[in-house]
């Protein structure tokens, strides 16, 4: 009776010792658990962010490339504006030219809208220039 009652005990014993190792192993798997938990809050957190920054950026370049489509509009729009002016100014210098061929004095008036005319396709050259190296920036 007395080998069964130190059987006994040492039964008790070692399932006391595994209860106790069970116990401590399931308080530091509760412990990974709630340290991942809190990582995947974190990172929920940061995503969360992210999103609303890229959301956020997305709408920014939006924005710019509408202006930058009405900024190419209008100089379209100046550039064509240009072009007709130009055209009417050579036109005109054509018209003048053939009409006031026969006199000197209306020949020095006709250099004077050459040269004039040619200002303004100095500045229509500049202003395609312009639009192009802003185009380009």
């Amino acid at each position: 009776a007395k080998t069964e009652l130190s059987s006994c005990r040492e039964n008790i014993h070692r399932l006391t010792t595994e209860l106790d190792a069970s116990k401590c192993s399931e308080l530091q798997i509760s412990k990974e658990i709630q340290h991942v938990r809190t990582l995947l809050a974190t990172e929920e957190s940061k995503s969360r962010t992210y999103e609303y920054e890229n959301a956020a950026l997305i709408k920014r370049m939006l924005e710019e490339k509408e202006s930058f489509a009405s900024e190419m509009n209008k100089m379209n729009s100046k550039a064509e504006s240009m072009k007709a002016t130009n055209s009417f100014i050579n036109t005109a210098r054509n018209l003048f030219t053939t009409t006031t061929s026969s006199s000197n004095n209306n020949n020095n008036n006709s250099e004077e809208l050459l040269r004039s005319s040619t200002l303004n396709d100095q500045q229509t050259e500049k202003v395609k220039n312009d639009m192009n190296l802003n185009l380009n920036t």
